[in-house]
């Protein structure tokens, strides 16, 4: 084996790892967005400042029953690109595909999480710091 081809390979390795590094500390740093903890038999989604359903983002903008979503801080600042210095806005919905009736509002600030949270219906939905809970109604 040739030595000069073993010490540029080693030389490229280690190049690339001391570049990297910064990235994925960085990447690891990163708050997740919001985390949503659906403890009912429905899935949630939400239509994200009166505009777009979170469907749009794929797997990650579906809530599935009985199960957590941790959206990442890539997909947060693109679902709210629309209000980058003022709260992004989200109405909750107990569908896979926002349509049937709200069940409430969501106010989210960067660098803050959640800053307000306005039910409507009879679902129980809460929300502080960078978590979202929603719970079933209570039946009587």
């Amino acid at each position: 084996m040739n030595i000069k081809f073993i010490k540029i390979g080693a030389l490229t390795l280690i190049s690339t790892l001391a570049l990297a590094t910064p990235f994925i500390a960085y990447a690891s740093q990163q708050k997740i967005w919001v985390e949503v903890i659906n403890n009912t038999n429905e899935d949630s989604t939400a239509i994200i400042n009166d505009h777009t359903c979170s469907t749009t983002l794929g797997i990650k903008g579906i809530t599935k029953a009985h199960s957590i979503n941790f959206v990442d801080i890539i997909t947060g600042v693109f679902a709210c690109s629309e209000t980058p210095d003022s709260p992004c806005k989200a109405d909750v919905y107990m569908t896979n595909d926002c349509s049937g009736d709200k069940i409430a509002t969501l106010f989210y600030e960067r660098n803050v999480g959640i800053v307000s949270v306005q039910p409507h219906g009879s679902y129980k939905v809460a929300g502080s710091g960078y978590v979202v809970t929603i719970d079933s109604p209570s039946k009587s």
